[in-house]
Protein backbone atom coordinates (compact mmCIF):
# COMPACT_ATOMS: atom_id res chain seq x y z
CA UNK A 1 0.00 0.00 0.00
CA UNK A 2 3.07 2.64 0.55
CA UNK A 3 3.37 2.37 -3.77
CA UNK A 4 0.08 3.22 -4.17
CA UNK A 5 0.20 5.76 -1.45
CA UNK A 6 3.63 7.15 -2.86
CA UNK A 7 2.60 7.32 -6.40
CA UNK A 8 -0.46 9.35 -5.65
CA UNK A 9 0.67 12.19 -3.93
CA UNK A 10 2.02 10.85 -0.90
CA UNK A 11 5.62 11.60 -1.62
CA UNK A 12 4.94 15.43 -1.54
CA UNK A 13 5.23 15.86 1.92
CA UNK A 14 4.74 19.67 1.60
CA UNK A 15 1.27 19.76 0.04
CA UNK A 16 -1.29 18.20 2.55
CA UNK A 17 -3.84 17.76 0.20
CA UNK A 18 -1.76 15.67 -2.25
CA UNK A 19 -0.73 13.50 1.22
CA UNK A 20 -4.08 13.15 2.08
CA UNK A 21 -5.25 12.13 -1.63
CA UNK A 22 -2.26 9.26 -1.48
CA UNK A 23 -3.26 7.84 1.76
CA UNK A 24 -6.97 7.95 0.70
CA UNK A 25 -6.07 5.88 -2.19
CA UNK A 26 -4.21 3.59 -0.46
CA UNK A 27 -7.25 2.54 2.00
CA UNK A 28 -9.22 1.99 -1.46
CA UNK A 29 -6.58 0.14 -2.67
CA UNK A 30 -6.82 -1.99 0.34
CA UNK A 31 -10.44 -2.41 1.02
CA UNK A 32 -10.83 -3.67 -2.59
CA UNK A 33 -8.09 -6.46 -1.97
CA UNK A 34 -10.23 -7.26 1.80
CA UNK A 35 -13.39 -7.33 -0.67
CA UNK A 36 -11.92 -9.60 -3.11
CA UNK A 37 -10.41 -11.95 -0.68
CA UNK A 38 -14.23 -11.97 0.97
CA UNK A 39 -15.75 -12.88 -2.03
CA UNK A 40 -13.09 -15.75 -3.01
CA UNK A 41 -14.11 -16.80 0.95
CA UNK A 42 -17.11 -17.03 0.74
CA UNK A 43 -17.44 -18.95 -2.72
CA UNK A 44 -14.88 -21.39 -2.03
CA UNK A 45 -15.60 -21.88 1.60
CA UNK A 46 -18.14 -25.06 1.82
CA UNK A 47 -19.80 -26.48 5.41
CA UNK A 48 -19.90 -30.08 4.93
CA UNK A 49 -23.61 -31.08 5.92
CA UNK A 50 -23.27 -35.20 6.51
CA UNK A 51 -20.16 -35.10 9.21
CA UNK A 52 -21.57 -32.47 11.66
CA UNK A 53 -24.94 -33.43 11.94
CA UNK A 54 -23.88 -36.75 14.18
CA UNK A 55 -25.88 -39.31 12.55
CA UNK A 56 -24.00 -42.86 11.77
CA UNK A 57 -25.47 -45.43 10.14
Amino acid sequence: MTAVAAANGAAQLGDLPALTDGFSAAFVGAAGIALAGALIAAATLRTRTGELTGSRG
